[in-house]
């Protein structure tokens, strides 16, 4: 793969990652082979590449049985990290901020109809954490999938806050994390149990008691500002492009010189 063509994005977008059942299953090689890249990327989206993490996220899933287009899928996100490894994260200032989104009932991956939800929280202008991950349980509509995303962020937040409380080297009374589904926001701070939402999990109303505390705050964003939108679904070239400006991803100095 090192003289492979680049990509500019790490997943295609109209990708399908339905399993083929008709398909013969790979020989040991081509598992390890697999699992392999896989572990290395891990490390590469762990450390500095959030960038990488839904489509990583969503191709672990299959070291079991790497089918073939799984195989070409990982492919091309190798083919991306070529096409970045002059990129960088860039810090400069601002406040602790936090960016919260999901997408309902998965997109190139459809079978059980779980959603996945993403955040990612910046600090000094530039993500410091982030995370992508397959909800546990089936959502029953874009409320309920974003409403999980939103409880599984704030508890993050939670931990994030007293981690810095510890450091003593940040403090602030209030951080704010932004959503732009405006009925799970509502819903957050509504008590009261509505019809179509008396099904949803207990625990997940927890986050109503957090923000009426008053250290944690939901704001709405644009979806076309939403920093967390990369880590909940693949996109094209331009979305992408304007999500990584969002992440403070850019190009450093020794890319720019040689363009």
């Amino acid at each position: 793969m090192e003289t492979c063509q680049a990509k500019s994005t790490p997943m295609n977008p109209k990708q399908d990652l339905n399993r083929r059942p008709d398909e013969e299953p790979p020989n040991e090689e081509t598992k390890a082979r697999y699992a392999t890249a896989i572990g290395s990327l891990m490390y590469l989206m762990v450390g500095t590449q959030p960038d990488i993490a839904f489509a990583l996220g969503t191709l672990s899933r299959f070291m079991s049985q790497p089918q073939s287009h799984y195989q070409v899928a990982l492919q091309r996100l190798l083919r991306f990290v070529k096409a970045t490894q002059f990129v960088r994260i860039t810090y400069r200032s601002g406040q602790l901020i936090g960016y919260t989104d999901a997408d309902f009932g998965g997109s190139v991956l459809t079978e059980g109809a779980y959603s996945t939800p993403g955040y990612v929280f910046q600090l000094a202008g530039a993500p410091v954490t982030w995370s992508t991950k397959r909800q546990g349980e089936v959502a029953t509509s874009t409320t309920h999938a974003e409403y999980i995303g939103q409880y599984n962020t704030i508890l993050h937040l939670q931990w994030l806050r007293t981690f810095l409380a510890e450091t003593q080297l940040y403090r602030s009374p209030v951080t704010n994390i932004m959503a732009d589904n405006q009925s799970a926001m509502a819903l957050s701070r509504n008590p009261e149990f509505h019809k179509r939402t008396k099904h949803f999990n207990v625990k997940f109303h927890y986050q109503r008691a957090v923000l009426k505390a008053g250290e944690i705050g939901l704001q709405n964003v644009p979806t076309k500002e939403q920093a967390a939108d990369g880590l909940t679904k693949p996109l094209g070239p331009t979305a992408f492009d304007k999500f990584c400006c969002l992440l403070g991803i850019e190009a450093s100095e020794t890319r720019r010189k040689q363009t």
